[in-house]
Parts: C-alpha cells; sequence; structure tokens
C-alpha cells in the first residue's frame, strides 16, 4: 500500500512537471542614445514606447512570456528573438532597432542589450 501511494505522488510530481511553463525571452532590454548627424543628444524622441532623456538616452524593457513547456521539450531548440522597434521625432527621417538571434529565446530573465548611439539624420 505505501509503495503505491510513492507511485502515486511520482506519478503526480511527473505531469506536473510536464505541463509547467517555461519562460521565453521576447526582447531584451534594450538600452542606447539618440543623437543627430553633429552628435548632439536627441531628446523627446520616441523609440518604440518610451521617449528619451534630455541626454538622448533610452531604455526599453525586457518582455518575457511563458510557453508549455511539453511543445518546447519537441522543439529541442530555443526559439527566436526578432525585435523591430521605431525611431522617429519630426524633422528627422525614422529609423528602426533590428534584432534577431537565432537561439536568443532561451537567455534567463535580466536579459541585455546595449545598441550604442544611433545617428537620425536631418529631413
Amino acid at each position: 500500500m505505501g509503495n503505491n501511494k510513492i507511485e502515486i505522488s511520482l506519478l503526480i510530481c511527473s505531469a506536473l512537471c510536464l505541463c509547467s511553463c517555461v519562460s521565453r525571452l521576447g526582447r531584451p532590454e534594450i538600452t542606447g542614445v539618440i543623437v543627430d548627424e553633429q552628435q548632439t543628444p536627441i531628446a523627446n524622441c520616441k523609440v518604440g514606447e518610451t521617449v528619451t532623456d534630455q541626454k538622448g538616452r533610452f531604455s526599453l524593457k525586457e518582455i518575457r512570456y511563458n510557453k508549455f513547456f511539453i511543445p518546447e521539450m519537441f522543439m529541442l531548440e530555443a526559439p527566436p528573438v526578432i525585435v523591430m522597434e521605431i525611431i522617429e521625432k519630426n524633422g528627422y527621417e525614422k529609423d528602426t532597432i533590428n534584432i534577431f538571434q537565432t537561439f536568443g529565446g532561451g537567455q534567463k530573465k535580466g536579459a541585455k542589450m546595449d545598441v550604442g548611439k544611433i545617428i537620425l539624420k536631418s529631413k
């Protein structure tokens, strides 16, 4: 009788583990600076869902999502990370931040990327 309880407990634990979720990276935290052609910081420039500060700096928060473990187990690899964030400011040509990482979705929580300086051209 005691053996059956252990087997049932192991079966329940195994089922819970297989049905649990895995955290995946949708977008790392992205930081950088937006400047003009003379290297002057551009304040209040829209970058994705945020705007730059007076020094042209911006920070986009990390985005994560959950996937069920069983389908992820059959893929045998982490999904890609594809990011395209629009940069726009009146008087300047639009630009984008484009990131593609083949297996980047498997990165741990706290993933960061600094894109450095991005130069916007005047219209």
